[in-house]
Formats: C-alpha cells, sequence, structure tokens
C-alpha cells in the first residue's frame, strides 16, 4: 500500500526525486503523465491515489490504480490490477504474456507485496514516481529488484534449488523521481481529505474533499461559477458603456465638422460675390457696378443715354449667414439673379445698338 508522504525524506540512493528534467525521454514522461492520470482516478473515487500503465513496445496495454476501500481487498493495488489485465489479455497465460518485454510506469515506489509479484512475472523494467519510505520494495526499504523472489515457491522444509527458482522470480531493473513532487502532492490532498473507509481513521474525515468542492464550485451553480459569470457580465457591461461612450464622442466630432464646414461656406460665397462685382463694375464702368463696357459714370455713355436696366437693378445685399436647412434655397436664388444679371446686359446692348444706327 502506498505510504502517506507528509515530511517525507528521500533515501539519498534513490534517484533524484526532483521533477523530470533532461535525463528522461519525452516518451518516459509521457507514460508516466498516463500513470499520474489513472492516480487522480484513485483520488476522486477517495482511494490511495496510485496509478500505473503498463507498456509494450511503446504502446500502453493496461493500467490500474488502486481499488483496497472499494472493493475492501488489501491486495488489489494498482500493480496487481495491471498485471491482472495483462494475464486476462494472453487467456491466463503467464508465457503468452510477455512481461519480460514490458515496463510499469508507477506513480509511487511498488511495495515489498508489489515488487515480489512483479519479480515472479519477470516485469522488464520499473519506473515510480515518489519513494515508499515505509513499505518500498524497490530500494527504499527492501531492494527486490535486486534479489528478486526466487525463494518465494521454495519449500523452507527443504533446500533452496539452484537458481533461477521460479522461472520468474529474478530481479527487475528500476528508476525513479520521474514527476515525483506531482506524486506526492495527490497522497498529500488525500490523507489531508482522510480515509473514509480505514478502520481506525488517523485524521478527521473531510465530507466534502477539496477536489471535490473544486469540481462543485467549477459547474454551472456552483460558487465559483457564479463569481466567474458574474465577472463576465461585469466585463460586457464596461465593455458595452465604452463602445457608447465612443459612439457618442464620434458623433460629436462628427457635428462639429459639419458646424465648421457651413460657418465656412456664407464666407466663401461672399468673396465670391465680392469678385464678381469687381468684375462686373470693370466691365460696365456704372456707380452700381452694371455696366455695359463704356467705361463711364455719367448718365450716358458717348451721347448715348444709359439704358434704363441699370436704374432699375438694385443694389446688391450684403451676404447674410445662411442657416444650414437654407443653404441650398440661398443657392437657386444666386443662380436666379445671376440668369437675371445676364439677361439685362443683353437687353441693354441691344438697345444701345438699335439708339446708334437710329
Amino acid at each position: 500500500m502506498a505510504a502517506e508522504t507528509a515530511g517525507m525524506e528521500v533515501d539519498p540512493s534513490l534517484p533524484s526525486t526532483s521533477d523530470a528534467g533532461d535525463e528522461w525521454t519525452e516518451q518516459e514522461k509521457t507514460f508516466m503523465r498516463a500513470a499520474l492520470e489513472q492516480a487522480r482516478v484513485a483520488l476522486h473515487r477517495r482511494e490511495v491515489p496510485v496509478g500505473c500503465v503498463i507498456v509494450r513496445d511503446g504502446e500502453i496495454v493496461a493500467h490500474g490504480f488502486n481499488l483496497t476501500n472499494e472493493l475492501r481487498n488489501a491486495t488489489r493495488h494498482a500493480e496487481f490490477q495491471a498485471i491482472d489485465e495483462v494475464l486476462r489479455q494472453a487467456g491466463g497465460d503467464l508465457a503468452a504474456a510477455e512481461f519480460g518485454r514490458c515496463s510499469l510506469y508507477v506513480s509511487c515506489e511498488p511495495c515489498i507485496m508489489c515488487a515480489g509479484a512483479l519479480a515472479l512475472v519477470g516485469m522488464g523494467r520499473v519506473y515510480f514516481g515518489c519513494p515508499n519510505d515505509k513499505f518500498g520494495g524497490c530500494g527504499s526499504i527492501v531492494a527486490i529488484n535486486e534479489i528478486g523472489c526466487g525463494q518465494c515457491g521454495a519449500d523452507a522444509s527443504k533446500p533452496y534449488p539452484p537458481p533461477p527458482f521460479p522461472p520468474h522470480g529474478r530481479g527487475f531493473e528500476r528508476r525513479g523521481g520521474l514527476f515525483a513532487e506531482q506524486a506526492i502532492q495527490l497522497l498529500q490532498d488525500f490523507y489531508l481529505a482522510g480515509n473514509p473507509k480505514a478502520p481506525k481513521p488517523a485524521r478527521p474525515v473531510v465530507d466534502v474533499p477539496p477536489w471535490e468542492l473544486e469540481q462543485q464550485q467549477a459547474q454551472p451553480g456552483g460558487p465559483q461559477h457564479d463569481y466567474e459569470q458574474q465577472q463576465q457580465q461585469q466585463q460586457q457591461q464596461q465593455q458595452r458603456q465604452q463602445m457608447q461612450m465612443q459612439m457618442q464622442r464620434d458623433e460629436e466630432e462628427e457635428e462639429e465638422q459639419q458646424q465648421k464646414q457651413v460657418g465656412s461656406r456664407p464666407k466663401k460665397q461672399k468673396q465670391e460675390q465680392q469678385r464678381n462685382g469687381v468684375r462686373n463694375g470693370h466691365a460696365h464702368g456704372g456707380e452700381n457696378g452694371h455696366g455695359h463696357g463704356c467705361g463711364g459714370n455719367g448718365a450716358s455713355c458717348n451721347g448715348v443715354p444709359r439704358p434704363q436696366h441699370d436704374k432699375a437693378l438694385p443694389p446688391t445685399p450684403p451676404a447674410q449667414q445662411p442657416q444650414p436647412q437654407q443653404q441650398q434655397q440661398q443657392q437657386q436664388q444666386q443662380q436666379q439673379q445671376s440668369q437675371q444679371q445676364q439677361q439685362h446686359r443683353r437687353d441693354g446692348l441691344a438697345g444701345s445698338a438699335r439708339l446708334v444706327h437710329a
């Protein structure tokens, strides 16, 4: 059984228990992550969080996690669950299972019982995460991986037969320390919440463990979910307010630009009228700026009386500041006045010509 790891002292003879570094291959990391996932499954079922996978030829062929509490069976460790699965696939034939070609990845160092089983089936290699300083069978307490389990099948009343006995009772390669910190954290989470199925719980049992509380909070209707939903709604409301303020500023700037354009148009129109008046005055030479080409300012031009239309035309009224809604109407009036002035000039020239010929 996996041991409690709070305040654990690491055996210096074991490989480093620090997080995975460059000394581990990506494939080894991938398989140990899969073992940790099995341990998390056990944790959520209020089992001691130890999980494992068995790999053959680069593929996971079996997996397991602790079921001692659920099955009320102290032998149902993760390693036994995975070994039984491989044997079922092989129809119960140990030779057909080919454990020698397999590697076991387990989140915590196998206990003495599990290490003995691994030696008996002939497991090729074992990788583990954190050490087991209470029951470890891969170096922490007993090095089953080195001495094997050959004597397990011998009759105590008879001398041991020459090795190997039994055929698969040899040792196996082992390496530890891969993702040890994550494995320790899972065990600490379990023991801090208490074991509800322990015969005599060493600690108070928490009805709702922290990992279940996190799940409830993340679900719709949970406290954390409601808080996150409220935060999201506030952010959306702030975004809408910012968009409305930006639209209002854009409308104000557009209106201001329109007012500036409308205010500059009357000035341009007045300047244009003044230029037209200068040109007309140069052509007629009259006192009102309406001449017919004679250049004089008297009542007649070369003895020819001034046409009556000069007197009839009123002086050009001063330009007024038009309102935006009157702008189109004012432009139409200006066009009509310009057309009338041109017609008067043509009529005046025609009348002068008739008087001269008469």
